[in-house]
Order: structure tokens, then sequence, then C-alpha cells
């Protein structure tokens, strides 16, 4: 059975190229264009994984991981964001802390979030 992900991002073009490069390595796919959605949707559908930004309308990734990990502990999450204002180091500390358990700085190589998520999934 294919390894099911939720990808998390308010710009649809990242959840695009995700949803491209995950499902090119075989993965199932669903997106959500905010955290309130993604909540939504993780409660009808739970994924093996949610890659998730921070800086998002609604609910951001942070609240997130906070509700996703306190429901279900043994969701793998990826935190990514492009906060480059200085908070960026702060927001993914932030997000390790609360439960995930890889980050990335927006812009990151696919081949790395490649070979983060195979590893989590493994």
């Amino acid at each position: 059975m294919k390894s099911r992900i939720l990808v998390v991002d308010d710009e649809s073009m990242i959840r695009d190229m995700l949803r491209q490069v995950l499902e090119s390595d075989g993965y199932e796919v669903y997106e959500a264009s905010d955290g309130m959605a993604a909540q939504s949707i993780y409660r009808e559908e739970p994924m093996d994984m949610i890659i998730t930004d921070l800086s998002m309308p609604e609910r951001n990734g942070l609240e997130v991981i906070d509700e996703v990990t306190r429901s279900f502990p043994n969701v793998k999450i990826i935190a990514m964001s492009a906060n480059a204002s200085g908070g960026c180091g702060v927001d993914l500390a932030s997000a390790r802390n609360k439960g995930a358990h890889r980050t990335f700085p927006k812009p990151f190589g696919m081949g790395d979030l490649k070979s983060a998520v195979k590893a989590l999934l493994a």
C-alpha cells in the first residue's frame, strides 16, 4: 500500500511541485492550502506524513503540528519555512519542539526532501 502524504502550503506552486515530486516516487499525495483545511482533511483521512509550511493563513503550521501530534502521535512531520526575516530558525526550532521530525528552510533541495521522506517512512 502506498504511503499517504498531506502537503500543506498556502502557495499552490509549492503544493504542485511537491505533489509531482512525491507522486513520481510512488506516494499518494493530498493537498491543503491552509492549516484549517489540513486539520479537516487529516481528521477524515489520517496520513502517514504531513509536510507543512509554517506561515499560513487561518491556522499556521505550528498549530497544525501541535494538534495533529496530540491526536496522532505516530504521524511523521516535516516542517518548512521561507521566513527569511530572521525568524525562520526560531519557527523551525519551535516546529521541532512541537514534534516535527525534520525541518527545512525554503528554498531547499528536492533531493534532501526526498531523502527525508524516504527515511521517515521506512
